[in-house]
């Protein structure tokens, strides 16, 4: 077992590990352990990428906002850093990942995600983003993230010399992103990551939610469904009506909003895009053709 893993179980804790397991596959920058001691089984989380508890902080203070809203999730018992590397404890949830359920258990996950989303949407939060400065207060502002992108439809764009859109389309999607500046959207919290992999189903049938590193204030309930239309549900799937029937939505309700999911889509992936240009020019090739396809669902 990990030295750096005992000694964080033991000054927390006060416990020595019996048995501890890495779990690989659930997480690009984390290492993951479930850790057993005379007493009971936790988690321990470490991440290889940052040098600050930043992501673990606005973690921990999520989790414990979703919980005074009875949302199921881990408790967390610690946060601190560890040879450098930044690391959260948690209790461990018994149970099997959502990803291993069956048909008519993930039916009842996904109706579940509907009404943790709801309350999750209510918690109140102030700015826009997903970095975290202090309790609730998100560091970015809506309206400076939507300028921005506004600003950067210019005629020698680097994204209409690459293909990705033509002039034409430059000035529609202009417009389409003044008028989201003039929408009134509620912003919420959101976990940015609603999907099975990141659920864990008991043995008494509880749906717990996991996994808030993604997780930031939005316009809600749009991002997230956004989101999950885009990674893991057709939005006429039986799925998504159960998800959003657990949110107390009908599908006129959705059919309401779609415009404006779709609006807010395309800004989300031009934004990335655009970052992709700037700094990782391996994913601009999926981004132009994330944001090809958001253009064709609006015009």
């Amino acid at each position: 077992m990990n030295d750096r893993v005992q000694q964080i179980v033991q000054e927390h804790l006060q416990q020595e590990i019996i048995k501890g397991t890495q779990i690989t596959g659930r997480g690009h920058v984390n290492e993951i352990y479930v850790v057993t001691t005379r007493f009971a089984k936790y988690i321990v989380r470490i991440d290889l990428s940052e040098a600050t508890t930043d992501r673990f902080e606005k973690e921990a203070w999520c989790i414990n906002e979703a919980a005074k809203f009875e949302v199921p999730g881990a408790t967390v018992l610690g946060v601190g850093i560890k040879a450098g590397h930044p690391y959260m404890l948690m209790t461990y949830i018994d149970g099997k990942n959502g990803d291993e359920a069956g048909d008519t258990e993930k039916n009842k996950i996904w109706n579940a995600l509907g009404k943790y989303a709801r309350k999750i949407h209510s918690i109140p939060v102030e700015g826009y983003g997903e970095e975290m400065t202090a309790p609730g207060v998100f560091k970015d502002s809506w309206s400076h993230y939507v300028n921005y992108n506004i600003s950067s439809l210019v005629p020698n764009d680097k994204v209409i010399e690459l293909g990705v859109i033509t002039r034409k389309e430059s000035k529609k999607i202009k417009n389409v992103f003044i008028k989201l500046l003039d929408t009134d959207f509620t912003f919420g919290l959101i976990h940015y990551d609603l999907s099975l992999k990141n659920t864990i189903l008991t043995a008494q049938g509880m749906v717990s939610l996991i996994d808030w590193g993604s997780a930031k204030s939005a316009p809600v309930p749009h991002v997230d469904i956004a989101e999950i239309l885009d990674s893991s549900l057709d939005e006429h799937s039986r799925q998504f009506i159960l998800f959003l029937e657990g949110y107390g939505f009908s599908v006129k309700d959705y059919e309401k909003i779609k415009p404006e999911i779709a609006n807010i889509n395309l800004l989300i992936y031009m934004d990335k895009l655009r970052w992709a240009l700037d700094r990782n020019p391996e994913m601009i090739g999926y981004f132009s053709q994330e944001v090809r396809n958001k253009l064709r669902k609006i015009f």
